[in-house]
């Protein structure tokens, strides 16, 4: 009798340049999950048909309004990360509920922060 593997992680990256990218995905693939990149417009329909372990933001690149397409999203990891002087919009991020980084800070714990939210 066979039995199927277990489903891979599933980790959405929401904007982002390529270098963001790579080193997302290099995290992720290092915690055995597999990095896809959504676009605001279609966040909402890929979390539902998806369901990521984890969602991570670059505010910078695609502004607070897509934390709307999550918001009612209860259980959801979701890591914004944002520039360390931009505190508006990392304010916005953390009332939305959401953990909210400066870029910096999510660099340096992107490593934990892909393997808490694949134990949950």
């Amino acid at each position: 009798m066979t039995t199927d593997p277990p489903p891979v992680p599933l980790i959405l990256l929401v904007g982002g340049d390529l270098n963001a990218h790579a080193r997302i995905d290099d995290a992720a693939r290092r915690a055995g999950a597999e990095l896809r990149r959504s676009t605001p417009d279609s966040l909402a329909s890929e979390i539902a048909a998806r369901a990521p372990s984890l969602v991570v933001v670059d505010l910078d690149d695609v502004g607070a309004d897509v934390l709307d397409a999550i918001t009612g999203d209860v259980g959801l990891a979701v890591v914004a990360y944002f520039s360390h002087v931009d505190v508006a919009l990392g304010e916005r991020a953390k009332e939305a509920g959401f953990d909210a980084l400066p870029r910096g800070r999510f660099w340096r714990e992107l490593p934990s922060l892909v393997e808490a939210a694949l134990v949950d």
